[in-house]
Order: C-alpha cells, then structure tokens, then sequence
C-alpha cells in the first residue's frame, strides 16, 4: 500500500495555495478551450480538425490537462484523507471476532 505523508504545514502553506490557484485557472482554460473549439466546429459545420490545426491544439492543452490532473488529484487527497482518517479509526475500535 502506497502511504503519502501530507502535512498540514503543506495544506495550509502559500505554495499549495499558488499551486493549487494555478490549477484551477489552468483547469479553467481547459473548459473554456473545449466548450470554443467544440462550439466553433459546429457552427462552421466541421467535424474534425486538420492534422497540423490538431497537433497545434494538442500540445496547447497539455499544461491545461496537466493543471486539470493535478487539481484533480489534490482535491481527492484533501476530501479523501479526513474520511480514510476517520475510517481507519473505526476499523482500529472495532473488533471483529470469528
């Protein structure tokens, strides 16, 4: 089992906080970069891209993807550890007997 020691010096300090603002600009640009690119090709009657039009596109969103993944991840972890806190103190109260 995979154990990260997150402290809470590191939830609470500016860094997280800067990077986790970043994310969510980034994750922010995401959406909006898809909801245009998807609105734009349907007015224009357009379904696909051209193949350099879609490499361009690409490698624009991998910071986006990349923000979007890492405040996915972050915010997991942080709704995530009170509840494996708390369920790893009610596994350890309970005694199961066979």
């Amino acid at each position: 089992m995979m154990y990260f020691s997150v402290s809470r010096a590191w939830l609470f300090s500016r860094t997280s906080q800067r990077v986790y603002l970043l994310c969510a600009i980034l994750d922010l640009a995401f959406l909006g970069t898809q909801l245009g690119i998807t609105m734009a090709m349907s007015f224009a009657e357009v379904y696909s891209l051209p193949s350099m039009i879609r490499i361009i596109v690409g490698c624009a969103l991998v910071p986006e993807v990349i923000g979007t993944a890492v405040l996915a991840v972050g915010m997991t972890w942080a709704v995530a550890l009170p509840l494996l806190s708390q369920w790893s103190r009610t596994a350890d109260a309970v005694e199961v007997t066979a």
